[in-house]
Formats: structure tokens, C-alpha cells, sequence
């Protein structure tokens, strides 16, 4: 597992709201949405803006099984 620290992975509520008025994302469906990193945190990533997006809830419930087959 990750061992990075939980302030390190803190994005501010007024940078999600950034991010998610860059994506086009409306307010009214935000809650659908997490905030996830292109580059992870663990690969040498940051929270800058460029480095996130607005992933979609359903596709991240489904990615770690994803990952896995691709890794093998």
C-alpha cells in the first residue's frame, strides 16, 4: 500500500472547484466526481492543477481491477 501521508493528498475545496469549473463539470453533478491525479502521488506526482482531474466515481470503482490486468 501507499505510505503517503494524508495532508500530502489534501486538495483544497477551492482548487476541486477549479478543477471541476475547467472540466465543465456542473455543481448540481460534482457529487458524482472525485478528484484523482493523473500522476500519483506514489509515481512522483503533485497537486498542482494540471496534474488533476475530475474522475468520474463509477470508472474509479473499476480501475484497480483495470490496473491489475494491465500490469500483467
Amino acid at each position: 500500500p501507499e505510505e503517503i501521508a494524508y495532508c500530502a493528498r489534501k486538495v483544497s475545496s477551492s482548487q476541486k472547484r477549479r478543477i471541476y469549473e475547467e472540466y465543465n463539470i456542473p455543481e448540481k453533478c460534482r457529487h458524482r466526481y472525485t478528484i484523482d491525479h493523473f500522476i500519483p502521488l506514489a509515481l512522483g506526482g503533485n497537486n498542482s492543477d494540471v496534474n488533476l482531474w475530475p474522475e468520474h466515481k463509477l470508472v474509479k470503482a473499476s480501475r484497480p481491477k483495470l490496473e491489475i490486468e494491465l500490469y500483467w
